[in-house]
């Protein structure tokens, strides 16, 4: 197993420089499953000739078996890092860091999606806090309402909150309160007949309970007060504008 994941490390570091991330997802994708399948194959085998007590653990394993399977599952997880480390990851990285525009090139997230049960959850959530919670972070700190609402914010960012929730709530949580606070600024900038920004943060409820959906859009609640106690009763010719 050493000596292949050697032979392929050296073999797809040559075609990870070629990948597209946008466009060829899975250009490497079969060679590390069938890696992976080698090394479980071997697993399977190694633990089919134990000599154990009885079986009595989990899946009709013995205790021994049980504690070469929880050992085996460790170093093939080892060795598929060490594989993805030398050829994907370092190439991915660098497409993050440098070419990687998270408004417009949004399809990243494919490769994550078809990625996510075949790289460690380690190295997984290591490239996802490391390098892509920061661009996206970057990006959200450039951006205004009206950039908000030409290129929606919600269509950009949305999806990678699902992308931690699956994968690593703790990185998922603290993403929240880097979108909160990004809502809480449009918020400051929203005015009643601001219809589209009104749509744009409506999208986001679906990620908030109730207390903490009040407490976001307190701001919104008061300046729509501070409008209705300006606008003039006249029911002959009733003016909405300030409240549309």
């Amino acid at each position: 197993a050493t000596m292949l994941c050697k032979i392929l490390c050296h073999t797809l570091g040559k075609e990870a420089k070629q990948v597209d991330f946008l466009t060829q997802p899975l250009i490497l994708f079969d060679t590390v499953a069938s890696f992976r399948e080698f090394l479980l194959k071997i697993l399977e085998d190694n633990i089919s000739n134990l000599e154990g007590e009885e079986a009595d653990g989990l899946f009709g394993y013995s205790r021994l078996q049980e504690k070469e399977l929880a050992n085996g599952k460790q170093i093939i997880e080892a060795y598929l890092t060490i594989l993805l480390k030398d050829t994907l990851y370092h190439n991915l990285r660098q497409f993050i860091s440098v070419k990687w525009d998270p408004v417009e090139e949004i399809h990243l997230i494919n490769f994550f999606e078809k990625w996510s049960n075949l790289i460690p959850l380690r190295l997984y959530n290591h490239i996802l806090s490391s390098y892509v919670i920061p661009k996206l972070k970057q990006e959200m700190d450039k951006i205004d309402s009206k950039q908000a609402i030409s290129h929606s914010f919600f269509d950009w960012v949305s999806p990678w909150v699902d992308i931690l929730d699956k994968n690593s709530p703790k990185d998922a949580q603290t993403f929240r309160v880097a979108i909160r606070l990004k809502l809480v600024q449009f918020m400051k900038e929203w005015s009643p007949s601001n219809n589209e920004l009104t749509k744009e943060i409506q999208k986001w409820r679906k990620l908030y309970d109730d207390n903490n959906w009040k407490s976001l859009v307190s701001a919104v609640v008061a300046k729509l007060a501070y409008h209705l106690k300006k606008l003039k009763i006249n029911p002959q010719n009733q003016k909405i504008e300030p409240v549309s």
